[in-house]
């Protein structure tokens, strides 16, 4: 079983296209408990790629969405 990456910091960077906290797509974070653990595996790859790009492209001008 592959534990969620979600780190209770829900915030939808539309620009980016992902959660500013767990780095998934609203698709993934909706998927995620329909998935198997490979496909699991395969988005948590991308979420490295995708706190990379933050670190060095995120701006501060993007809009955000907080969900609580």
């Amino acid at each position: 079983m592959v534990k969620s990456p979600c780190t209770s910091i829900c915030a939808i960077d539309h620009n980016a296209g992902f959660c500013m906290g767990c780095k998934r797509t609203t698709k993934e974070i909706a998927n995620w408990s329909n998935l198997s653990d490979v496909e699991k595996k395969k988005i948590l790859l991308k979420t490295l790629d995708r706190k990379f790009f933050i670190s060095k492209n995120h701006k501060k001008t993007s809009k955000v969405e907080t969900f609580k």
